[in-house]
């Protein structure tokens, strides 16, 4: 009878081993698979729980030759990819304004004066995103936030796009990228630092 118990016994806490056992293989594995897990899954699985809306983005281009500005202009699809197979949004504002270099003064002060060389693009992008804890995201998983710089490419020139700003508000967007041309203001890269900031003329 004893012997019987004992048995029964033993039988239960191998059991039960053998569930700890189980469950402890089954959360490395789950562990393993989601640090594996690419953003894009990630990001893809975020957007199937919310809607698209149809987002404005001002951005800029700067230091654009001559023949590069030519291959953009309002209207224009920009794609994600050099082959022009990913669709990110569409051109629907677009201003061209001369790069301004920054010069520094021996009284320690600096002025911009024009390069005749390169201008700098402003536009805005008609682009469908979805919000997520990552920011702004559109279907084929870029990251639309303010400063963030985005791959392009538009008829046949590729290039990079620095992100602005990201709002619902067309008029406020058109507002926005209105103000910075028509006061001479513009967009320029301080070295060392990873953002855009306004210059006033």
């Amino acid at each position: 009878m004893n012997e019987s118990v004992n048995h029964q016994t033993k039988k239960v806490r191998f059991n039960i081993i053998d569930l700890v056992v189980i469950l402890l293989i089954l959360g490395c594995i789950a562990a393993v698979v989601l640090r594996f897990l690419s953003r894009d899954t990630l990001t893809s699985a975020a957007m199937m729980k919310n809607e698209s809306v149809e987002m404005y983005v001002p951005f800029v281009i700067t230091f654009v030759e001559p023949y590069a500005a030519e291959k953009i202009e309002t209207g224009n699809i920009l794609y994600t990819t050099d082959a022009e197979s990913n669709e990110m949004g569409e051109v629907v504002c677009l201003n061209k304004l001369p790069t301004r270099d920054r010069v520094d003064k021996a009284d320690g002060t600096f002025q911009f004066v024009e390069n005749p060389n390169y201008c700098d693009i402003m536009g805005i992008l008609k682009i469908s995103l979805v919000e997520t804890d990552q920011g702004f995201v559109s279907a084929d998983s870029n990251v639309f936030n303010p400063n963030c710089t985005i791959n392009f490419s538009c008829n046949g020139w590729v290039s990079v796009l620095t992100v602005l700003d990201v709002s619902e508000n067309k008029e406020e967007m058109f507002s926005f990228v209105d103000s910075i041309s028509s006061n001479r203001a513009t967009y320029n890269y301080y070295e060392g630092s990873d953002t855009y900031a306004r210059l006033d003329s």
